[in-house]
């Protein structure tokens, strides 16, 4: 009987730790291949995980250092006068303080932001990078 009144009790504190987190905690979600992966042909934003979802890692980061970070960045982006697209070997999904999703992707040198190439702009590809597992970087 004791026993059982254990197990109930650790069920109840169980169920009020997990509903009682914060459900709307901001993320940025990274799914990425290898760099260097090889396809036959160019894989756009909108088809990477439809493509090549077999070989993609997610990992997601929580940490509001990085959120807030990411959130400068993207305010100092300039968008190119280019508009070729990208063989994305990286997709990061990210809700922005207005609540509106932020997709960026990316290869070695290029990345665009919902849709649209970016300039050269070095810090941003670094942090990205930074985001990014390391064997995803890696020459195989």
């Amino acid at each position: 009987m004791l026993r059982s009144l254990y197990i109930i009790l650790g069920f109840v504190l169980l169920l009020d730790y997990c509903y009682g987190q914060k459900k709307n905690e901001r993320s940025i979600s990274i799914s990425s291949v290898n760099f260097y992966t090889t396809t036959y042909r160019s894989i756009s934003c909108d088809k990477f995980e439809p493509l090549l979802g077999a070989m993609i890692t997610t990992n997601v980061v929580c940490a509001k250092d990085s959120i807030r970070e990411l959130e400068d960045l993207l305010s100092h982006i300039k968008y190119s006068n280019n508009s070729h697209s990208i063989d994305a070997r990286a997709k990061i999904n990210f809700i922005n303080e207005s609540g509106e999703r932020v997709i960026i992707c990316m290869n070695l040198s290029d990345v665009c932001v919902n849709g649209r190439l970016i300039e050269e702009y070095p810090v941003f590809m670094e942090f990205l990078r930074s985001l990014i597992p390391k064997k995803q970087l890696a020459v195989r």
